[in-house]
């Protein structure tokens, strides 16, 4: 009689390949035993694209889209950068990393509403005092 549920779990092979393994190396590999089938793909897809590359996955459309800023989320920015992030002995505002308490402020809801987080604000402002100082740069040397 045979019994109705075995105590051993079932064991998947994956052996990772990819086009530039040649013949003689492909009888080397030894297979990852695993023992859920999900699991198995998984850890497939993984290595397939990463044997890609590390910016495959979003040339292939796989990561997030980038999308610019528009010039009412650049000008909610600096104004919230004004008031966030000017003249600490003044303001009593102040705050060294400004970008969460400017996402949560109401006055500049576009950048919440637009799937902004403080990383891309802060990405966005670095780029912006980049631009000044090379149109300063630019200014003066033209004097």
């Amino acid at each position: 009689m045979k019994p109705a549920t075995s105590l051993e779990p079932a064991l998947f092979e994956v052996t990772f390949i990819d086009d530039d393994t040649e013949d003689y190396e492909r009888d080397e590999l030894e297979p990852l035993l695993v023992t859920d089938a999900q699991h198995a793909v998984n850890i497939a897809r993984y290595h397939a694209e990463a044997a890609k590359g590390p910016r495959a996955a979003a040339a292939s459309g796989g990561g997030r889209k980038r999308k610019k800023f528009s010039s009412d989320e650049v000008a909610a920015l600096k104004a919230g950068m004004e008031r966030y992030h000017t003249a600490p002995e003044s303001n009593p505002l102040y705050q060294k990393q400004p970008y969460v308490s400017i996402l949560r402020d109401p006055d500049f809801k576009v950048l919440a509403d637009n799937g902004r987080d403080n990383g891309h604000l802060k990405d966005k402002w670095r780029q912006l005092e980049r631009l000044s100082e090379k149109e300063q740069a630019a200014h003066s040397a033209g004097l």
